[in-house]
C-alpha cells in the first residue's frame, strides 16, 4: 500500500504515518501516553499480529478488546468496505479489519512506534494511519466512508453525543458508526475521585493538562439517554454480563457498553 493517499497532504514519518498534528499537542499527547497504564507494551515485535488474543486470558481491558473484533468483523460483513477508525492507538483493531478484506484510514493521538500508529509497521498488512487531533476531522477530505469505528475513548470528548453528530457527515447514507467500550456510571463519584488522584500528580510533574480538553472523562445515565434518543443502540457485552448485573445493584460499578447507529 502507498504511504500517499489524498486525506494526508502532511509529512509523512519513517513509520508511514501521516503527521498532520502540531508540535504544542504532540508534546502534550507524548505526555499523556507515557503516564498510561499500558504505555509500556511489552511484547515481541512479531506478536503484534496475535493482539487483542494474546492478552486477552490475563487483561480486563484486553477481553473487552477481544469481544471488539468479533463485533466489528461481524458488523462489517463479508463485503470489502471502506472503514474510518478514530482511536487506533497501536493497531490492535486495525489489522483485523485489513486483514479480513476492508480499507481503512486509521486515526490516532500518537505516532509512537510501539504505542501508536507508527506500531503498524510490527504487522504483517499495512493501512493508511493519521496522527491527528481526534476532535478535529477537518483533516479529512472523504465522506464516503461506510463505516466509522469510535474505538475505546467516546468518554474523553468535550461532548460526546455532539461528536457522534459530527462525524456523521462522512458516512454514506446506509452506513453505519461503531462505537466500542462505551463506559456508562450511575453513580460516577468513584470515577471522578479516580480522575482527581491521578490528574494532580500528573499536572505537578509534567505542567499541562491532565485531559488534552476539557472533558469530564466519563459518562453517564444522562448520556446514555441522549445517546438512544438520537438512535444509537446500546448494547452490553455479553462475556461481561457480570459486571452488567454488578452495575444493576452497585450504582457505583460502571456497565460497558457497544453502540451502533446507522445513518
Amino acid at each position: 500500500m502507498s504511504n500517499q493517499y489524498p486525506e494526508c497532504g502532511h509529512p509523512m514519518t519513517q513509520d508511514g504515518v501521516c503527521t498532520a498534528i502540531n508540535d504544542k499537542t504532540a508534546h502534550h499527547v507524548a505526555a499523556l501516553y507515557d503516564n498510561r497504564p499500558q504505555a509500556n507494551l511489552e511484547i515481541e515485535t512479531e506478536q503484534y499480529d496475535l493482539l487483542p488474543g494474546l492478552l486477552a486470558k490475563q487483561d480486563f481491558i484486553w477481553r473487552i478488546r477481544a469481544a471488539d473484533v468479533n463485533i466489528v468483523l461481524n458488523r462489517l460483513g463479508d463485503k470489502s468496505q471502506h472503514v474510518l477508525e478514530i482511536g487506533a492507538w497501536n493497531g490492535w483493531l486495525s489489522h483485523h479489519i485489513v486483514k479480513a478484506g476492508h480499507q481503512l484510514t486509521a486515526l490516532g493521538y500518537s505516532a509512537h512506534p510501539v504505542n501508536g500508529l507508527g506500531a503498524k509497521t510490527h504487522y504483517s498488512v499495512d493501512w493508511h494511519a493519521i496522527q491527528t487531533d481526534l476532535s478535529n476531522l477537518d483533516i479529512l477530505n472523504e465522506r464516503g466512508f461506510d463505516a466509522v469505528i469510535i474505538n475505546h475513548g467516546l468518554h474523553y470528548f468535550t461532548d460526546p453525543v455532539g461528536y457522534i453528530e459530527s462525524v456523521k457527515r462522512f458516512i454514506k447514507p446506509g452506513g453505519q458508526i461503531i462505537l466500542l467500550n462505551v463506559i456508562v456510571y450511575r453513580d460516577p463519584s468513584a470515577r471522578i475521585a479516580q480522575i482527581q488522584a491521578q490528574r494532580i500528580p500528573f499536572e505537578a510533574e509534567h505542567n499541562v493538562p491532565y485531559f488534552l480538553h476539557p472533558t469530564r472523562g466519563y459518562l453517564d445515565q444522562s448520556d446514555q439517554r441522549h445517546l438512544e434518543d438520537m438512535g444509537v443502540k446500546l448494547r452490553p457485552y455479553r462475556h461481561l454480563w457480570r459486571a452488567y448485573l454488578k452495575s444493576r445493584f452497585i450504582k457505583k460499578a460502571p456497565a460497558y457498553y457497544f453502540g451502533i447507529h446507522r445513518r
